[in-house]
């Protein structure tokens, strides 16, 4: 792993003092879902050094069962945020996997949301070429995520950068997790992959910390010990970077004495 991107909740946005950050679209919508209130989008001067927005589509599923605005809207924020900060990536809409999510809407089999995920992927890419966008690959089992890919290739989209969605709710089953994300890394050549949610215990894992380019959580900000201040959220963030930073530091050492060996 190269880069890791602390999630920045709308009350956190502007004292996070961090070079990588990944807003979500739901911390950014209104009420209702269907506008952006940008007043929340307030990073500190000179933050972040990159920026990817994410679509929040869990966080929509779990309330609303879809999207509550079209793509055209969410294209209208990337190219807001696009000039305010240094943009990376646009993840693309896309219909998470997980067994519990809210499946009120039309889209109730892994098979259609996986395919579901790829159109909108499209409509996104279609909607505006100049985004730097990060197709999401759904599923929940190795074959559905190999689906999504094969689909994406059906229709020719293609990219030096993906993310697999359906796995920061995944907890306790490391060797599953692992084999799901090696077999996924190993489709593809040189082109970048991020991981949504990952946490420190996974990110541990030496297959999967070699396996992907980049990763985000928002774990950060859970747990914090007394009053939910400002100044503790903000010691909280950076603690936890620290942590990941070590754990980078220590992988790249550790590469460099496998080099001198060989």
């Amino acid at each position: 792993m190269k880069e890791f991107y602390l999630v920045a909740d709308w009350g956190a946005h502007n004292y996070l003092t961090v070079p990588n950050i990944m807003l979500s679209a739901g911390s950014i919508a209104q009420t209702d879902g269907k506008k952006w209130n940008m007043s929340r989008v307030r990073l500190p001067e000179g933050y972040p050094d990159k920026l990817i927005l994410d679509s929040g589509g869990y966080s929509f599923f779990s309330r609303w069962g879809d999207y509550p605005f079209s793509i055209s809207s969410y294209v209208d924020l990337a190219n807001i945020l696009k000039d305010m900060y240094p943009l990376e990536r646009v993840a693309t809409l896309d219909y998470p996997c997980e067994p519990k999510i809210n499946r009120i809407n039309d889209l109730q089999t892994n098979e259609e949301r996986i395919r579901a995920t790829v159109n909108m992927a499209g409509g996104c890419i279609d909607e505006d070429k100049t985004l730097p966008w990060l197709p999401v690959i759904q599923g929940y089992t190795i074959n559905e995520y190999l689906y999504c890919l094969d689909l994406y290739a059906d229709i020719g989209i293609t990219s030096d950068y993906w993310a697999i969605g359906s796995i920061c709710s995944r907890k306790g089953n490391l060797l599953e997790l692992r084999n799901l994300i090696v077999t996924i890394r190993d489709q593809f050549d040189n082109e970048k992959l991020h991981a949504f949610g990952l946490g420190i215990p996974f990110l541990k894992d030496p297959q999967i910390f070699q396996a992907i380019y980049s990763s985000d959580s928002s774990a950060w900000n859970w747990g914090i010990s007394g009053p939910n201040t400002r100044d503790r959220k903000k010691e909280a963030a950076l603690k936890y970077l620290a942590l990941i930073e070590d754990m980078m530091c220590g992988a790249e050492n550790q590469t460099q004495l496998g080099d001198l060996i060989k």
